[in-house]
This record gives C-alpha cells, structure tokens and sequence, in this order.
C-alpha cells in the first residue's frame, strides 16, 4: 500500500517509519492541500511523540522537515505535561495599553461565569437523570453521561463584554453510542427553548433563547454529541493543561494572557473575521477565521502574546493567496476533537484548513496589519 501511495517516507539510520494512511482524515476541499496536510500530520506525530526523524520526498529525496521546523513546533507544545514539552515559555511581548479594559474586567467575568453555570449544570443533570443515567462533568469523569464544558466560558477566555449580552454556552456530550437518541431527544425536548432549534444533526445540537430555572436571562446552547468514552487529551484538556501552568508560573501574566486573547477575539469578532467557516449556516462560508479556539492556541503557541502571534501569521502570509498560506501556516490542535474522535477520523484539527477561507484570510490580514501599525505607534511614542 505504502508502495502504491507514493506519498512520503521517514527514515534515519537502519529505521523507515510509514504514517498509516487510511487513518488521516479524508479532504476533499482542494486536491493542491492533500500532501501538505499529511506532512503537518506527521510533524505532529513526531512532535507529540518528542522525537524527531527527518522526513523526505520520496521522489526527489528532498528533505521536508528539519530539525529546525521540529524544534519550533516542540518549543509551540510548551506548558503541556502530557508530550513533556516543559513549562509554558513566555512571550515579552505581553502587555499593550488597549489590554487594560479587558484586565479590569477579568475577575468580573469569572464571577458572572460561575454564576450562569451552575443553574446550567443543574438542568442538564436532571434531564439526563429523567433517562435513568447518571450525569458527571468533565471529560474521563465515568459517569453514564460525562458533560464537557468545550467554550471559552470553560477557560474564562470569552469576551468580558459578553457578559451584558445573551450567553451561548457550548458543550460536549460523552455516552455509549447505545444512547444517542435518547440524549439527543431529551436535549431537544426538555430544555426550555423559546427560540427554536437551529441545527440538528447526529452529532450536533443548538437551542436558541433557552430558559433555565435560575437565571433571569435566556440563554442559548450548543451540544456536540459524542457517542464514545475513550481516554484521550481532548482540545479542552491542551489549553487548561498549558493555562494552567502559565497561571501557576506566574499569576500576573496569567492575567495578561487571558487579557490577549479576549483582546483579539474581541477585535477579530467585531470586525467579522472571527467565525469559523464549519460555524456559519447562513452567510457566505468564505468569510470563515480562526474560531475562538484557533485564536485561543494561536496566542498560546506564541508565548501568550497577540502581537507575537500577529506578526507570525503576517510573515508568512506576505506575498501569498490563501492556497499558500495554508500549506505554509500550521496551526495545529495538540488535543483530540471530540467529535472527529466519534466519527474515527483524525482528530487533530488544523484551524487554517479546518475554519479559515480566503475572504476571512484577507479581513485577518487587514485587522492584523493595523493592528502591528498601531503597537508600532504606540512604542514610538514611549520612546
């Protein structure tokens, strides 16, 4: 088979490892992609494994993955315990003065956060009680039905001017595959939604203007359903893993942290360039961005910093349409989608490939460049 693919090989001294594969996730968006996303699925590997084997083309002998390249993505894993990736390294670049509002608002936000979720635990635990089973939160927690928090509100990360508007909390559903439509059904009926329900799916649930006993306002909620329980680091899992430790580093940037990534979600949202393609049912999917969690691990695999992280994706992308940006710019999840795991494809999303299109790609660039403009500004002026 490995004969027949003529893809790609690894080799060193006496060893030749083969990727297996009928494992990668199938993609048929652009057939010019599919080598490149099969090499970042093996620099992952390599990466997540903490062992570096050079790649080459099998043709021309070219070498595609250098210790350099290998070296950069293991320093992108810091903080994270499970690929023994050390602690979380720190940008200098941390604070800017625009950071301040979010900085004021971040003990704020964890309370109001606190306050919606417990109402919300509570109602989803006695319907799923109503089924007979049993309810435990968190992901491996072993109950009948294990509820993951998957949003930003799980992290604290989500934009503190949110908390005067309407909450939209999402969730991630753990159970047998012997129980999916009863969940599936029980969500659908016994939440409270005054609004209606806008997608639905195997896998997928969205109530709009739910009302829960507790709290004043209507809220709306998303479920991913996930029909299995295997052990694994999840999305979720990755980012608290490195928050974490940033936050057990060293409490003040801990807080500077959060505030760049409330910073730019906030920025990339308001000026339509932060939804991601697979999220938008009823607008152009060209205008697709990162998503809040590409955001969020596009800032943690730059030291914490926003500027850092703008600056990287703006080198890269000087000079290129989209279709090259993508196979240049890897931005990789280091935990498991719960929802590919489900299905039994690859799991490891690529937020580039996976969210991005080109309108959104070119609204980043222009966000981005003014952004840099202004922080340019800014320490000229300090100067």
């Amino acid at each position: 088979n490995i004969e027949d693919a003529q893809i790609f090989y690894i080799e060193e001294p006496q060893e030749v490892f083969f990727l297996d594969t009928d494992k990668l996730k199938t993609f048929n968006k652009v057939p010019e992609l599919t080598e490149t996303l099969i090499i970042n699925d093996m620099k992952l590997l390599e990466a997540m494994k903490n062992r570096y084997i050079p790649i080459y083309d099998k043709k021309s002998k070219k070498i595609l993955f250098t210790k350099e390249e290998y070296d950069k993505f293991r320093s992108k894993m810091s903080g994270l315990k499970e690929y023994n990736a050390g602690n979380f390294i720190f940008s200098d670049n941390l604070y800017f003065s625009e950071l301040d509002y979010y900085l004021e608002r971040i003990d704020e936000n964890r309370v109001v956060v606190d306050q919606c979720r417990k109402p919300i635990y509570d109602e989803i635990k006695r319907i799923i009680n109503e089924c007979e089973l049993s309810l435990t939160y968190g992901c491996n927690s072993g109950g009948d039905v294990e509820l993951v928090e998957a949003g930003s509100t799980s992290r604290y990360t989500n934009i503190p001017s949110d908390i005067k508007k309407k909450w939209d909390f999402d969730f991630t559903i753990r159970f047998d595959p012997d129980k999916t439509w009863e969940i599936k059904e029980a969500l659908e009926t016994k939440l409270k939604a005054d609004g209606h329900i806008t997608r639905t799916s195997k896998f997928k649930v969205r109530l709009v203007d739910v009302s829960i006993p507790g709290l004043n306002d209507k809220i709306d909620l998303d479920f991913s359903l996930t029909p299995q329980k295997e052990v694994y680091l999840s999305t979720e899992d990755a980012i608290n893993e490195k928050l974490n430790n940033i936050k057990m580093q060293d409490e003040d940037k801990y807080r500077l942290v959060i505030a760049n990534i409330m910073y730019a979600k906030d920025l990339l949202k308001k000026n339509g360039a932060y939804k991601p393609s697979r999220g938008i049912l009823d607008g152009d999917r060209q205008n697709g961005g990162l998503g809040g969690v590409g955001i969020e691990n596009m800032i943690l695999q730059n030291g914490g910093s926003f500027i850092d992280a703008s600056i990287e994706f703006l080198e890269c992308a000087e000079g290129k349409e989209f279709i090259e940006f993508e196979k240049q710019y890897v931005l990789m999840d280091f935990g498991c989608n719960h929802v590919e795991k489900s299905k039994q494809r690859w799991p490891y999303d690529n937020f580039v490939v996976n969210n991005m299109r080109y309108l959104g790609f070119n609204k980043m660039k222009d966000i981005l460049e003014n952004f840099i403009m202004g922080i340019k500004k800014e320490k000229a002026k300090q100067s």
